[in-house]
Formats: C-alpha cells, sequence, structure tokens
C-alpha cells in the first residue's frame, strides 16, 4: 500500500467485504500530504452495490452469488439495478480494475483492485481515491502503479 500510495501521489485504501457492505480496514496516504477521500476512515463502510470498491469486489463472485447478495439487499429495502450492475461487473473484469467518477462523494473518484489471494477467503479491494480531476489526469499512471504493485503482492 505504501509503494501505490507513492506511485500514485493519492490515498490508498484497503477494504474488504463485511456482509452487504465494504470496509475500509486501512487508509495510507502519501507523504505529500494530499488530504484524505470523503469516505471516513478505517472502519467506514460503504454499500456493495452502490460502490467501486463493492463493484470490483463483485468481480471475484459467480454471477449466481452477485444476484443472491442483491436479492438479500432488496429485502432490506436497497434498490439493486441487477443488469445495470452486471454490466459494469462484467465491464470491471475485463479491465481488471474499477473505476468510479463522483461516485461516492462529489468531485472524488477511485481506481479499484480487486486481489485474489491464496492466504485469505474475504473478498479484498485495494482501491486509490482522489480528486476527481486528478485522478482522470492521472488516470493511466495510477493504473499502471497498481497492476506492477499488485503484481508483486499476488506473487508473495
Amino acid at each position: 500500500m505504501d509503494d501505490l500510495a507513492a506511485a500514485a501521489g493519492e490515498p490508498v485504501m484497503l477494504s474488504w467485504q463485511s456482509e452487504l457492505a465494504m470496509q475500509f480496514v486501512r487508509i495510507n496516504t502519501p507523504d505529500k500530504g494530499i488530504a484524505r477521500p470523503q469516505i471516513g476512515g478505517s472502519g467506514a463502510r460503504l454499500p456493495l452495490f452502490e460502490s467501486v470498491v463493492g463493484l470490483a469486489a463483485l468481480t471475484l463472485k459467480r454471477d449466481l452469488e452477485i444476484a443472491q447478495l442483491a436479492e438479500r439487499c432488496q429485502a432490506q429495502d436497497s434498490k439493486v439495478d441487477l443488469p445495470a450492475t452486471m454490466e459494469q461487473v462484467r465491464s470491471f473484469r475485463s479491465l481488471g480494475y474499477g473505476i468510479g467518477v463522483d461516485l461516492h462523494a462529489t468531485g472524488t473518484s477511485t481506481v479499484a483492485w480487486p486481489l485474489r489471494h491464496r492466504r485469505s477467503s474475504r473478498c479484498i479491494v485495494v482501491s486509490v481515491s482522489g480528486p476527481t480531476e486528478r485522478i482522470k489526469t492521472e488516470t493511466r499512471n495510477i493504473v499502471q502503479a497498481g497492476k506492477t504493485v499488485l503484481k508483486r503482492f499476488a506473487g508473495a
């Protein structure tokens, strides 16, 4: 996470799925002193179906599992547009990462990578968030930095 924060120049968050939400468990801010994204600190939660990190986590699941989770959300009075969700999940799967512009908070964008790791059964996601204009300008560099750093992690 430190390597990715340094390379991206933006805060990096580690989150995992907790029921129908994604819970942030660690946030690393680069040495530049850039402000943290507006998600709160460790322990903050975002809805599984309404966040880039949640949609990235869903890419690790079978389509049937995603439909079952959507049913659970709907049983709790949360609306889930399953066809739109599946379209987004398929797009993220093909890219190998997810990107969202102004999804969590206006002016904040996120790039997120789902992690497959043999030591954990949780859906784990590493994400970079920052001001939309900086993320838009640096998307290519952030994605490349993420791929490089996460390739090293996956080999660990």
